[in-house]
């Protein structure tokens, strides 16, 4: 769901604005993941040229548990091979669902963009987003050791211990969003735009870079 609204002044070249976006993962992963993106804008110009500046906070939970897996504290003696009697295996150990969790990251974000005519039919278009992400994990940790018989050499028993709270983590990025293009429009309800976008980050102390080209179709209805 997408929620715009503009605030007009006495100024014809100086509006205001605000927007929302909400969304789920819908059918994959059950729905389960959301995320949102709320901004705040000002853009001075015509329709034709304008520059827009914009701020706003956006926060992402995919809804795919992560994390190391947990079992329910305790010693556990091997059980014998159903299909090899006299052989023995570790048995299997009951899981908790206490270490697994659903991530959410968040993120400030700083834009300026803008379209400067170029001809009666064609637009240069310039956006660029900053974004300011966090990503705060917490992973608990927990011994499971295999003892052995000392004199035969055969599995004897498995003891798990009780689960340790993990050190609350910060992983924070940094990233760039450049997205320069060209808009061309024949008739006022429709234009087409090609964008040679891409993105400059580090997260987690490691740089990285990578285009995302886009074709976009506009229509106003």
């Amino acid at each position: 769901m997408a929620l715009k609204y503009t605030f007009p002044t006495t100024n014809e070249k100086l509006n205001f604005g605000v927007g929302t976006i909400l969304g789920s993962s819908g059918y994959f992963n059950q729905g389960r993941g959301f995320g949102g993106l709320h901004w705040g804008m000002v853009t001075y110009g015509d329709r034709m040229n304008n520059v827009t500046l914009s701020v706003g906070y956006s926060y992402l939970r995919s809804g795919i548990n992560t994390g190391p897996t947990l079992y329910k504290p305790g010693t556990y003696a091997a059980v014998e091979d159903q299909y090899n009697p006299g052989y023995y295996n570790f048995a299997s150990l009951p899981v908790l669902n206490t270490g697994k969790y659903s991530p959410r990251a968040s993120a400030p974000i700083i834009g300026i963009g803008g379209i400067a005519a170029v001809g009666t039919k064609a637009s240069f278009i310039f956006d660029a987003m900053l974004i300011f992400g966090s990503n705060k994990t917490n992973n608990p940790t927990q011994s499971v050791i295999n003892n052995y018989d000392m004199v035969t050499g055969a599995p004897s028993n498995t003891v798990v211990g009780e689960v340790q709270t993990g050190t609350l983590e910060t992983i924070k990025s940094t990233n760039l969003i450049l997205m320069p293009g060209m808009r061309f429009q024949k008739k006022p309800n429709e234009a087409f735009q090609v964008s040679l976008a891409g993105i400059i980050g580090k997260s987690d102390g490691e740089r990285y870079s990578f285009p995302i080209p886009m074709c976009s179709w506009f229509y106003k209805f």
